[in-house]
């Protein structure tokens, strides 16, 4: 007699099985997060914003070339030069509405000389908020309480605008 050659087959239905147990274990198991949303704060639709000129006495134009010159006024400084628009910030900030500082910028002009402008706006603002804490509460800026801060920062308000322009 012979012997029948014994199969070495693998049953792989039980593969199915065993996957799709899985699936259904992991499914369960698993906690799917919800989506984080970014806040964020845009600007009014264009129908929205209200249009109009600014009063000259609330406005100040600095303008930035490509050699890295700034303009305020009448008078130019290089790079190189402080610049202290202490008296023009004050005359801006006068009001009760907030200033404007309106930087117009060429188009070709580095960032590095755009970052020293803002940040010689900056030292101006610091110099005019010592100056008004002295003239008001007659002490240093150090020396007042939060809420006379608060004051002198509302008092001395003005935001800036930057505007790209094609021209050199």
């Amino acid at each position: 007699m012979r012997r029948k050659k014994p199969t070495h087959e693998v049953d792989t239905g039980m593969f199915a099985d065993i996957a799709f147990l899985m699936l259904i274990f992991f499914m369960v198991v698993t906690t799917f997060n919800k989506n984080h949303k970014l806040q964020m704060t845009l600007p009014p639709h264009a129908d929205k914003v209200k249009s109009g000129s600014i009063a000259s006495s609330r406005l100040l134009n600095i303008f930035l070339n490509a050699n890295g010159q700034v303009m305020v006024g009448d008078k130019i400084y290089t790079a190189e030069e402080e610049l202290l628009l202490t008296d023009d910030l004050k005359r801006i900030t006068a009001s009760k509405k907030s200033g404007v500082v309106k930087i117009n910028m060429a188009a070709k002009a580095s960032y590095k000389n755009y970052l020293l402008l803002l940040n010689q706006i900056k030292l101006s603002k610091k110099k005019l908020n010592e100056q008004t804490a002295i003239e008001i509460y007659g002490k240093k800026i150090s020396q007042l309480s939060t809420t006379q801060i608060q004051a002198l920062k509302q008092k001395n308000k003005f935001i800036i605008t930057e505007i790209e322009s094609h021209d050199s």
